[in-house]
């Protein structure tokens, strides 16, 4: 018999990183201005297989005019 393992969290998980048509939602622009923001440097980026991330501190640096945050 295979062990179970139960998480329970405290209502719903707060998400570490957004695809760039969340994030564009999220800043209240368009998803090409966020795509010009990730190719210019200014907003940072990962790539996981063929998807594009962006990670929250990222956004936050963004927004808060510190340049990017790796």
């Amino acid at each position: 018999m295979l062990n179970e393992v139960s998480i329970q969290t405290q209502g719903p998980i707060a998400p570490l990183a957004y695809r760039p048509n969340e994030a564009a939602k999220a800043l209240n622009v368009g998803r090409t201005t966020v795509y010009a923001l990730m190719n210019s440097g200014e907003l940072h980026s990962i790539k996981v297989g063929g998807c594009r991330l962006i990670p929250v501190t990222a956004l936050e640096a963004f927004l808060a005019g510190e340049g990017v945050c790796k």
